[in-house]
């Protein structure tokens, strides 16, 4: 017996550390302490060493106070339900509740009216799950949580850690996946002391500094917010690194601030996340530091005032190829940084105050405009390396600084006003917009910055300044048909030029401008409207090509002026269904027009030359090479110049020539000297150059001055003669009076069946030649016709010979060319 009885109780002893036991409470004993067995209805009283240790704590329990004293217990799940009339509460007995994480819910509390306060501290010896059912009433953890693990809260209850006079120190993660978590421990003892993870719910901070500063967040889905606890006034929350990995909140609502402390981080979910302060004094501080915003993916919200939040001034660093939107007016005034991504303004004073300014560099872009129009105040200095665009219509009102590649644009049918002063040296500075948006080039102080300013389409650039100048130096079309037009008068540099690489179109829309230069390959289009475009460079350039003619037009008193001492060359097309044409001036220099211009031209200085059908052309004290043109009229007003080169017989290639272009065309002299020059052309004895050749009915009025018909003048040295009725009987024609090769000769010919006659005439190449026949040999002579050499020098043209006589004589005319 006594070996029996030794041996039961150590039988005991080994049976009961491997014992697993579900222990239910009853609060029916004499006090409320664990260790006392009529508190259990079942299971009786947890001991150390057990495991799978489950205890429930039922609605239908006698007591509701229930006082963990049993150290070192191992606890893998509670579960707690309140009755519908009472709370429970764990006081403090003295020792640390151990979680082991190794249930499957470690702490549930369940659905019910009434809550739960825990006193006693609570140790993690693994990561927990805190399932809180409860939406009625909080799970109050009033303790301290210790250990090693982590807290994952769910379930649509609240979850609450308060009072404390020491902060929570567990190492593992504190998480919150649904529901509702406060944090109101008080003011500077802290909730978690590792990171902060929000990944659905709620969390609210309602009193001071509960995240250790060093604690980073994460955010996904969830909201992060501040409610001061009754009788706190505010709530003043700093955050270390923070992450968005989805959407989700940071908020403080007034007059609550959220401090950051380090980088702010959304990874690459699109969701969009959001950091709010409420009006009227909650705000977001920055910490009298730069904080980098680095938004990857989707869009982080920053709606609320963002303040410096201490005596250095704070500022944001933006990263990344997301977006930040800045919705509110905010006070801090350090730098705002765009390196990446966009940045998109919600309000006037979005970007903080005007002391620190804003860059966007090159891979960043700004964008103005959330809901509604963006004025940027004339006190924030922009530096832009990047792009800026207005997504409603919008203004800046400052200081621009442009680096690098800038570009400026407006959405479509949006207008983005720049009315301060833009200056730098950027690489590139261009201005547009989408589909019809509009960048304007506004405000009373000149534009200062160095370099060529493009346009590019399908948007429009408007020049609007109202003292200076909008353009600088070079205004270049680039690609998508760029638009550009005038609100004022003088908005480019006259030292400034527009060049067209890329077709375009340039209103000048009635105002007046003066440029050094108008040039460039592509097919360019110049609208004067009533205005005055005045040209004055001294380099030679062109404008258009053969293949790619500009158009420049205008309605009635539009002027193109041509000034400076360069060669400037034209290729013109009057565009389709245009009936106003715009005068052309040439004061000084060269003008060679190429193409058509259908306008008046005013020959007031230099010289006109150039192979194109041009309109009525005026000689006003300038030279006029008749070169290759064809006129409508050619008048002289006043005393001036008419230029002839004779170094060859291939009429406006190697002669100058030129023609009308109506059968009512009229040619006046009267007032022009003949400035004629003879080269080395292959003379042909007594032939003629016919260097007006007018196809109109008009006879020729008025001579060149000092030629009357049939004078004699000597060219270069070799003897002419000059005469109004050549031709057909009123060309001009300078007839060559020297020796040289024959003219064109009749090498032979055949009477024909048919009542005509072949004849075979040889001579000088791409020449023509009258021919006279005659019945006797005696005057007079009848005109057959005028024939052409081809370029052999060769015709064989039939002549009539009518009532087939027997004989019949021909003889050749002056050769002409």
């Amino acid at each position: 017996m006594t070996y029996l009885n030794f041996i039961i109780p150590t039988l005991a002893l080994l049976v009961a550390p491997i014992h697993a036991g579900t222990h239910t409470w009853s609060g029916a004993g004499a006090n409320t302490n664990w260790s006392t067995a009529a508190n259990w209805s079942s299971g009786g009283v947890p001991f150390v060493g057990e495991t799978n240790v489950t205890l429930i704590f039922p609605s239908t329990a006698t007591g509701f106070t229930s006082t963990p004293n049993i150290a070192n217990l191992n606890i893998d799940s509670i579960q707690i339900t309140p009755s519908s009339t009472s709370s429970y509460i764990f006081p403090d007995g003295g020792v640390n509740v151990r979680l082991t994480g190794a249930g499957a819910t470690d702490f549930t509390m369940v659905a019910s009216s009434r809550g739960v306060t825990w006193q006693a501290p609570l140790e993690l010896l693994a990561s927990c799950l805190f399932d809180v059912q409860n939406s009625s009433s909080p799970l109050d953890i009033q303790s301290v949580v210790s250990g090693s693990g982590g807290l994952t809260k769910k379930g649509a209850g609240t979850l609450r850690f308060s009072t404390g006079a020491a902060g929570n120190s567990f190492t593992g993660a504190l998480r919150l996946e649904e529901g509702l978590m406060e944090l109101a421990k008080i003011a500077g003892t802290h909730c978690c002391s590792g990171s902060l993870e929000l990944i659905g719910g709620t969390c609210r901070i309602r009193t001071s500094h509960q995240i250790l500063n060093s604690s980073s967040v994460t955010i996904d889905g969830a909201t992060l917010t501040t409610l001061p606890l009754s009788g706190v006034t505010s709530v003043t929350e700093h955050l270390g690194p923070v992450t968005f990995i989805g959407g989700g909140t940071i908020s403080a609502t007034s007059p609550n601030s959220i401090g950051f402390l380090s980088t702010i981080t959304k990874e690459t979910d699109l969701a969009t996340s959001s950091i709010t302060a409420g009006a009227p004094s909650g705000s977001i501080s920055l910490q009298g530091a730069v904080r980098t915003i680095d938004v990857q993916t989707g869009k982080v919200r920053m709606a609320g005032d963002i303040v410096d939040g201490s005596a250095l001034p704070g500022g944001i660093l933006k990263k990344g190829a997301g977006e930040l939107q800045l919705e509110e007016a905010s006070s801090f005034t350090g730098v705002l940084t765009v390196e990446a991504g966009l940045l998109r303004v919600g309000d006037n004073g979005a970007l903080g105050g005007t002391v620190g300014g804003t860059v966007i560099e090159s891979g960043g872009a700004m964008a103005l405009g959330v809901s509604s129009s963006v004025t940027l105040p004339a006190a924030e200095a922009i530096t832009v390396r990047g792009n800026v665009y207005a997504v409603y219509d919008s203004e800046i009102a400052g200081p621009i600084t442009a680096g690098g590649l800038s570009r400026f644009y407006a959405n479509s049918s949006r207008v983005l006003t720049l009315s301060g002063s833009i200056g730098g040296s950027p690489l590139e500075l261009g201005f547009g917009g989408l589909g019809s948006g509009t960048v304007r080039l506004a405000g009373a102080t000149s534009n200062t910055y160095n370099g060529a300013a493009y346009v590019f389409g399908p948007g429009k650039l408007e020049l609007a300044k109202t003292s200076g100048n909008a353009i600088t130096g070079t205004l270049l079309f680039d690609a998508g048909y760029g638009n550009v037009k005038l609100l004022a008068s003088n908005q480019v540099s006259d030292a400034g030029n527009i060049y067209f690489p890329q077709a375009g179109y340039f209103d000048l829309n009635g105002f007046n401008d003066t440029v050094s230069f108008l040039w460039g390959p592509a097919a360019g289009e110049v609208n004067l409207g009533t205005g005055t475009l005045t040209v004055s460079g001294s380099t030679s350039l062109a404008f258009g090509s053969s293949g790619t003619p500009a158009k420049i037009y205008g309605q009635t008193g539009s002027r193109l002026r041509k000034l400076g001492s360069n060669t400037w060359t034209l290729w013109a097309l009057v565009p389709n269904g245009t009936s106003y044409h715009a005068i052309l001036a040439v004061e000084a220099g060269v003008m060679d027009l190429r193409g058509t211009w259908m306008g008046e031209i005013e020959c007031l200085g230099g010289t006109l030359r150039g192979s194109a059908t041009l309109g009525t052309v005026k000689g006003m004290g300038g030279n006029v090479c008749l070169c290759d043109f064809t006129v409508q009229n050619f008048t002289g007003v006043s005393p001036g110049n008419v230029q002839v080169a004779i170094n060859g017989n291939e009429a406006g290639v190697s002669f100058d020539r030129m023609s009308t272009s109506t059968t009512n065309s009229m040619i006046t002299l009267t007032g022009q000297t003949l400035l004629a020059t003879a080269g080395a052309f292959p003379a042909i004895a007594n032939s003629g150059y016919r260097i007006i050749n007018n196809t109109s009915t008009n006879a020729v009025t008025g001579t060149f001055t000092g030629l009357p018909e049939g004078a004699l003048l000597t060219i270069d040295g070799k003897p002419f003669s000059i005469t109004y009725e050549g031709g057909d009987g009123n060309d001009v024609e300078l007839i060559y009076l020297g020796t040289g090769a024959p003219g064109a000769r009749i090498t032979g010919l055949v009477k024909n069946n048919n009542g005509t006659i072949t004849l075979q005439l040889e001579g000088p190449p791409n020449s023509s030649v009258p021919v006279f026949s005659s019945l006797d040999l005696q005057e007079p002579w009848t005109a057959v016709g005028s024939q052409t050499l081809n370029g052999s020098g060769l015709a064989n043209p039939s002549v009539p010979n009518p009532g087939n006589p027997s004989a019949r004589f021909f003889r050749l005319g002056r050769v002409m060319f």
